[in-house]
């Protein structure tokens, strides 16, 4: 649930290995957690999506807008 609901992968199964002492269930945690980040994904945001949308904090995007691809940065000659 926690894996799908903040998008944690990795570092939560690597906890969950150090909770349990148990190397026999590494594996199907690594599987669950990946397929319950890919079912979260498919279904809303993360948490922390919410979070930032919430305190109207700016954050950059992903890829630049459309009318800014073809934008060229003039040279300052010195």
């Amino acid at each position: 649930m926690l894996a799908g609901f903040t998008r944690m992968t990795y570092s939560l199964a690597v906890i969950m290995l150090e909770t349990t002492q148990s190397i026999n269930n590494f594996l199907p945690t690594v599987v669950t957690t990946a397929v319950s980040v890919y079912v979260g994904k498919s279904i809303n945001r993360s948490l922390y999506d919410y979070a930032i949308r919430a305190k109207q904090i700016p954050l950059l995007r992903n890829h630049a807008p459309a009318e800014t691809c073809n934008m060229h940065v003039k040279e300052i000659l010195a």
